[in-house]
């Protein structure tokens, strides 16, 4: 940076021309680039003109009311929209502007210490900082609080994050303060705030968050669906910004902005050339609701949604009913990934009142309002929230907190041995610290394929042959323990299959193999039974190692190294001995880099289509589309004959530590005790057992001989070759309706996918 010293260099400079730059500046000129992180994490610009810097300065100081005699405390990090608002609105608008330093930015108690002594009559913070500054100013003695708050602090204003209504109430009715308080909501592509909320100084809102209010001055919102059609008052749809403040999109990001930036379906005079301020809104990935009264609340993100067992579901509204608690004062949930491959677990992040609360107490409340899979499994208490350093909540520094509440009381721990091993089963395959012996398991979040998981492990553990319906007619800990203990006086030993994959030469069809093979030869160019996986890897990628490990993995399992023949009308299976799978790398760095994800899309689908030869093999296949050289997408696809979805996530979580194995040079995973074969061979002899004829013969007089075909209520005539196309129907069904049905499950003792299968 070169330093001019006007005394010093006054010589220099007066030799300089003094005409005016000739600099032709419009409204249409770009002001500023801020950048900001979003939700992907990868930096975009966004660019502002002086238009709309002009707008929002004008615009925000109308709805605050600021004057010549107000003083603005500063306290935003220079590179976010704040901070432009912090130093704009009151400098334009002819009033003072106090800097707080970093120790008053982050101390409460300094910085109301400094508002007091600089006269500051404007805060803007956000949402969390008020909540512990609340918390930190309750805490203080009652001579000291109310000499600190003897200042001529006038408006409290929230801005960046949702505000919680308890935090107003307190000014007003503990604290007695005269300040007003403003919830402000906005994103840096609409220049900054674009909506405010005054909160009444008789705030009686049962919500637990305070609305974001109306659009500032020329500011127009619309509440849409999926098909961009606005809802009705009270329902949720995503938020659409469009008006004056609307910035010029991401710099050199012109696919990004395509897709952020829409055409404005509701403007008839819309054309092909890009001018925010009228043919565009922005999708602002918000959700949010209109009431009654015309008054925008916020509900959470788009983006802010995950899939538990398949099922997509909203962290902000557990997040929100977790709140509703009388004992809670804050509340943040994540998903956390899970040990077992492909599987998520929820964690809430609390803050509480005086009172104590307990994990217990918590899930029964969540239970009766919202399905088990819904609840989080673990429950850390906190004495506030992380931050970052422009005062938000810091996600990732919550994530790696991990103290769950203790039962306490509540807890009845298991007594006996098998009690003892039972539940730490549970806790390793649940994610949880703790399980009672009189706790119910499906009430703990336990659902069909972890019934499955946890069985077979209590099998291998006791070597009993342990019914898989026995966690639902013992769903304690307790009641289990005493099935198994009773098992085990009467030496009930489990029927492993033995070890014959290295003895046959070739093996029937396993009984769910055979409608697969049927099907794929009725119709032979359909990829009906192809499972597609891909996954976006990024960083580093051994190439070379990551195809050894591939072959690796397809070495240890049998089930990847299957051929099918039909050798004079005998259908088999057998072991392909020379099985290799390649490692396809399709380059696509000689596309440009805006192209390479769509090209990546296409080749994906075209990928799902290429047919597998059931009698050669192999029947794996692996491709890496290589974007740019940290960025890798990884194909897999198989056929559904030879693995299922149980197995893929054995096969993912094989292929993950081989790999790192073979980088590390270190030891590589034993490889299975049994093979698929090995349960082909089982199988087959249990069929033949007297155990498993006399259930045939009880089914088929029970089901008579005359069983018909079901036949779904359909309105259009059922084709005689069915169709391979798919498709998913949602639908809304009444709370009520919900709950009743949880409940059925209960009482009939199977999970609530199996009664809405029946």
């Amino acid at each position: 940076i070169r330093i001019v010293c006007l005394d010093k260099d006054w010589s220099i400079i007066s030799e300089q021309s003094s005409e005016n730059l000739n600099k032709e500046i419009t409204s249409d000129s770009l002001a500023y680039i801020l950048y900001t992180s979003g939700t992907t994490g990868k930096p975009k610009g966004v660019m502002i003109t002086h238009a709309n810097l002009s707008n929002y300065t004008q615009s925000i100081a109308k709805a605050i009311n600021i004057n010549d005699s107000d003083r603005y405390l500063h306290s935003a990090v220079l590179t976010f929209s704040a901070s432009v608002k912090q130093f704009a609105v009151p400098l334009s608008s002819g009033a003072t502007v106090v800097i707080a330093s970093l120790e008053e930015i982050v101390d409460p108690i300094a910085s109301f210490q400094l508002i007091k002594d600089q006269c500051v009559t404007i805060v803007e913070r956000v949402g969390s900082y008020w909540s512990s500054a609340t918390q930190a100013l309750l805490n203080l003695a009652p001579e000291t609080l109310k000499e600190l708050l003897n200042n001529k602090l006038r408006l409290a204003m929230s801005a960046g994050e949702v505000l919680l209504t308890e935090v107003p109430k307190t000014w007003q009715e503990s604290f007695k303060h005269p300040a007003k308080f403003i919830n402000m909501y906005g994103q840096t592509e609409n220049t900054g705030t674009v909506a405010t909320y005054n909160v009444p100084t008789d705030y009686l809102d049962k919500s637990k968050i305070v609305p974001i209010g109306r659009p500032l001055s020329n500011t127009f919102f619309y509440i849409l669906d999926n098909y961009l059609q606005p809802v009705p008052i009270g329902a949720i749809g995503e938020l659409y910004i469009g008006g004056l403040s609307l910035s010029q999109g991401y710099l050199n990001q012109p696919e990004l902005t395509k897709e952020r930036f829409i055409p404005n379906p509701f403007d008839s005079t819309f054309d092909s050339t890009f001018d925010s301020s009228k043919n565009y809104i922005y999708k602002t990935g918000d959700l949010a609701k209109y009431r009654e009264d015309g008054v925008i609340e916020f509900c959470g993100r788009q983006d802010y949604q995950i899939k538990i067992r398949g099922i997509r579901i909203e962290l902000a509204e557990i997040e929100f009913l977790i709140k509703q608690h009388p004992k809670i004062k804050n509340a943040v949930v994540i998903a956390k990934d899970s040990p077992q491959a492909g599987e998520k677990y929820l964690v809430a992040y609390i803050i509480t009142y005086q009172e104590a609360v307990l994990f217990a107490e918590l899930q029964t409340f969540l239970q009766e309002k919202i399905p088990s899979y819904m609840v989080p499994s673990l429950f850390i208490k906190l004495d506030i929230m992380p931050l970052t350093a422009n005062g938000k909540i810091n996600l990732r520094a919550l994530s790696e907190i991990e103290q769950p509440i203790e039962n306490q009381t509540d807890f009845g721990a298991p007594i006996t041995e098998t009690e003892k091993i039972i539940a730490k089963v549970c806790c390793e395959l649940l994610k949880i610290d703790k399980v009672g012996r009189e706790d119910n398991f499906f009430e703990l979040g336990i659902h069909s394929l972890l019934v499955t998981q946890i069985t077979i492990r209590l099998q291998e553990i006791f070597a009993i042959d342990l019914p898989f319906r026995s966690l639902f007619e013992s769903p304690t800990v307790a009641e289990l323990a005493n099935d198994i203990e009773l098992m085990l006086a009467n030496k009930s030993e489990l029927i492993f299959p033995k070890v014959v994959a290295s003895q046959l030469q070739s093996y029937p069809l396993a009984l769910a193999q055979l409608p697969i093979w049927i099907s794929s030869q009725l119709q032979p160019n359909i990829s009906f039974h192809h499972i597609h996986q891909n996954f976006l890897l990024t960083g580093k990628l051994n190439l070379e190692v990551l195809e050894k490990s591939v072959n690796e993995v397809v070495s240890r399992h049998s089930a990847l190294r299957l051929i099918f023949l039909n050798i004079k009308g005998k259908l088999i299976q057998q072991i392909n001995p020379n099985t290799q799978v390649p490692l396809t790398v399709i380059d696509l760095g000689y596309l440009p880099a805006s192209e390479r994800l769509e090209a990546a899309h296409k080749l994906i689908l075209e990928e799902v289509k290429i047919k597998f030869d059931l009698t050669k093999g192999p029947l794996l296949r692996t491709k890496i589309l290589k974007i740019n050289d940290t960025q890798h997408a990884l194909l897999l696809t198989y056929h559904h004959i030879m693995i299922d979805g149980w197995s893929l996530a054995i096969f993912l979580n094989d292929l993950g530590n081989i790999y790192q194995a073979f980088l590390n040079n270190s030891p590589l995973p034993p490889p299975p005790k049994f093979q698929y074969l090995d349960f082909v061979h089982w199988q087959y002899s249990l069929l033949a057992s007297d155990l498993v004829k006399s259930q045939l013969s009880y089914w088929k007089d029970k089901l008579g001989k005359n069983l018909k075909t079901p036949q779904l209520p359909i309105d259009y005539p059922k084709p005689k070759i069915a169709s391979t196309k798919g498709a998913s129907q949602i639908v809304a069904i009444e709370k009520e309706t919900f709950f009743a049905l949880i409940e059925l499950s209960k009482q009939t003792e199977v999970t609530l996918f199996m009664t809405l299968v029946a």
